[in-house]
């Protein structure tokens, strides 16, 4: 017959020596841990998000609670701008601008050290970001078909500056991306358009409605979203001319007309979608302004007359136009108007050109100039960049006779897309009715810190993802 007191005090000895062992186990671990400084335990960032879009975050994640870190105990490289914050185990390192393209970043923190002291340790990361790919539209003349082709915009990695082609037709006369598909404008024979909506994998296409037979242009799409807009014109004296359209390819839905402050179809010699918001800007016949949200849920918000809508920033929340002699920004959270100052420390620059803000660099301004030579009356022209009113040279053709027909900036704010036309003298127009182009317009990228041409493409209409 089993003891039964002896059985229990052979347990508890038996459960206190587990328990002794474990406390000896923790305590020894507790040492080990103590004697350490903090681990990095994960590394978390977005390697397109953080070439395309401004305050983007790299969250560095130890395997303890840490005291908070400054942001001189960071060193990134490449340099990049940031602000850096602590929460619990956590280092938020909040970008002021987007990245470079396909490049090897490394971030280097020195002397992070755990909530209640001991030692400090130095944590470590890297990581490549990515490229988001570029469009190109590229016209083939007489003898080839019209292509929207794809390639880096780095033009580095795995197949360099190659290009695939992503759509082909007789004869395209502009397109628009709208997240996995493009919506494409084709020219028809008899001088009307048609609308395809293309999967960018090639495994389908489909003839898009329209309001009727007809012509349209300023094909533009929202940056998120499934909604494109034009200005459509009626054949044969039908019921709209330039009457601007939005249209929600992604429902299926057949294009409605914009309705202006009268309530009537809006008539529009210009226009183009707020980034990020679900708004656009008409510019009327008559040159009024017009702030519309594109599901007609808010009030239309009037933004004067001006003579040229020019371009939005990347944040949606301010846009350039210009007037004779002057520029003009509009805050379009306020409607408040603001002119541009003019420009010092160049008295050969003059007659206003394109115009674009810089992402992430919200006191810069790009400019393209042309001097004129009185004497000789040749035109040359420039890329400036204007901070604080003074202009600064940022590229200049090597070949005078150059001329730069367009001008926009990549997502992460720096590079220049440049439209250019090489040699006016020996090329010619393509002559298509709408939307026509030099048979020789090529497309620089102009790294905007330097001047640098990093590369030239074949083409126009470039998109950058």
């Amino acid at each position: 017959m089993t003891d039964a007191p002896a059985s229990r005090r052979a347990f508890r000895r038996a459960f206190t020596a587990v328990i002794l062992v474990l406390v000896l186990a923790c305590g020894g671990l507790l040492a080990v841990a103590g004697s350490q400084g903090p681990r990095l335990v994960r590394t978390d960032v977005d390697p397109l998000a953080v070439v395309q879009q401004s305050r983007q975050r790299i969250v560095l994640a130890a395997n303890r609670p840490i005291q908070p870190v400054d942001a001189s105990r960071i060193r990134m490289e490449p340099g990049a701008d940031f602000t850096v914050d602590t929460q619990a185990d956590r280092i938020i390192i909040d970008l002021t601008r987007p990245l470079a393209y396909d490049a090897d970043y490394t971030v280097a923190i020195d002397g992070v050290q755990g909530i209640g002291g001991g030692p400090a340790s130095d944590l470590r990361t890297a990581f490549r970001t990515g490229d988001p790919g570029m469009y190109v539209l590229v016209r083939g003349g007489e003898q080839q078909d019209d292509r929207i082709v794809r390639q880096s915009v780095a033009g580095t990695g795995t197949g360099g500056g190659a290009s695939d082609a992503v759509f082909e037709a007789t004869k395209i006369q502009e397109y628009a991306v709208v997240g996995n598909s493009l919506v494409v404008a084709i020219l028809q024979d008899d001088g009307t358009n048609g609308l395809v909506l293309a999967a960018l994998d090639g495994s389908g296409q489909v003839d898009l409605p329209l309001p009727g037979r007809g012509t349209f242009q300023d094909l533009h799409a929202e940056d998120t979203g499934t909604t494109v807009g034009f200005r459509f014109t009626s054949a044969d004296g039908g019921p709209y001319a330039d009457t601007l359209m939005v249209d929600d390819v992604g429902a299926g839905a057949a294009p409605t007309p914009v309705l202006g402050l009268d309530g009537q179809p809006l008539s529009a010699q210009a226009w183009g979608f707020v980034p990020g918001r679900p708004q656009l800007v008409a510019h009327g016949q008559d040159g009024d302004l017009s702030l519309v949200t594109v599901d007609g849920s808010s009030p239309i918000v009037p933004l004067g007359r001006h003579g040229t809508l020019g371009p939005f920033s990347a944040d949606g929340t301010r846009l350039a136009v210009t007037d004779p002699g002057s520029t003009t920004e509009i805050d379009l959270r306020t409607a408040q108007q603001t002119q541009l100052p003019t420009e010092t420390g160049g008295a050969d620059l003059q007659y206003d050109g394109a115009i674009s803000f810089v992402p992430g660099d919200d006191g810069a301004v790009l400019r393209v100039r042309t001097a004129l030579d009185p004497a000789t009356g040749t035109a040359t022209q420039r890329l400036v960049v204007v901070r604080d009113g003074r202009a600064t040279d940022v590229y200049v053709p090597a070949d005078p006779a150059t001329r730069i027909t367009g001008l926009s900036v990549t997502p992460n704010g720096r590079f220049a897309l440049l439209e250019t036309v090489p040699d006016p003298a020996r090329g010619a127009s393509d002559d298509y009715p709408r939307n026509p182009r030099d048979t020789t317009v090529t497309t620089l990228l102009v790294e905007l810190a330097t001047g640098t041409v990093t590369r030239s493409v074949a083409g126009f209409e470039v998109t950058i993802g």
